[in-house]
């Protein structure tokens, strides 16, 4: 008896986990020392060996004192997904708040040396992450690639791949991450997977209208704004 609701138990666990697509952004400074880790003229076509890889903090603070413009780079993961899973369609769009600055913006299209056919994409224009969400960050793979849940050149060891990144100055504001109305399409739908930004569940999939989440925050010095906080509140104890 009790090895059967061991059984039970298990099974009911593996039922309730379901799968996702988490969508996070990390600041260029904590990832890559080098200058040109994102190069916004060739990259969003050319396969980056040093991508290989996911690094610093998801959803950053970053000190606009210290680091007045940052590259923020855009990411996708698969959880708990079946391998060979397909993401053939997504509408993907980054927004900022405050005095920040646009400089550049991208999506990562790659074309992989040695895999003539291997492009994410269709088209040739350049896609974007930033500008109007009704014509901004609509991915389409008729016949390109699209995001493939396998161990190829497209994906990071652990499930993550690159979408894009956006490049910001500015002294104080944010960058936030959405999903368009188009939302996130797998190939043969349904299911739709359920998409995660940041660590917040998207209301609906596709959203009635583009859904923002704050992705990075731009702050100037915010360790000495900490000790400020810390000192106002020793006052107010006092």
């Amino acid at each position: 008896m009790k090895k059967a609701l061991c059984v039970f138990a298990m099974l009911a666990l593996v039922a309730s986990v379901h799968a996702d697509i988490d969508l996070f952004c990390t600041a260029q400074t904590d990832f890559d020392a080098m200058a040109d880790a994102y190069d916004f003229e060739t990259a969003p076509m050319d396969f980056l060996p040093h991508f290989n890889g996911v690094g610093g903090v998801p959803c950053p603070t970053i000190d606009t004192a210290v680091t007045p413009t940052e590259t923020i780079y855009v990411w996708g993961t698969f959880v708990n997904e079946d391998v060979g899973r397909k993401i053939q369609g997504m509408h993907i769009l980054a927004d900022v708040t405050g005095d920040l600055v646009v400089n550049n913006d991208a999506i990562y299209r790659q074309a992989v040396t040695g895999w003539p056919s291997f492009v994410r994409w269709d088209g040739d224009a350049p896609l974007h992450l930033y500008g109007d969400p009704a014509t901004t960050g609509i991915c389409a793979a008729v016949t390109a690639q699209g995001i493939v849940n396998a161990p190829t050149p497209d994906l990071i060891v652990d499930g993550t791949f690159l979408i894009g990144a956006i490049q910001v100055t500015g002294t104080e504001g944010t960058v936030e991450l959405g999903l368009g109305t188009l939302g996130l399409r797998y190939q043969n739908d349904p299911p739709r997977p359920i998409v995660n930004i940041c660590g917040n569940a998207v209301s609906a999939n596709p959203p009635a209208a583009a859904e923002f989440y704050t992705c990075a925050t731009f702050v100037p010095e915010p360790a000495s704004l900490l000790v400020l906080a810390l000192g106002a509140l020793a006052l107010r104890r006092r």
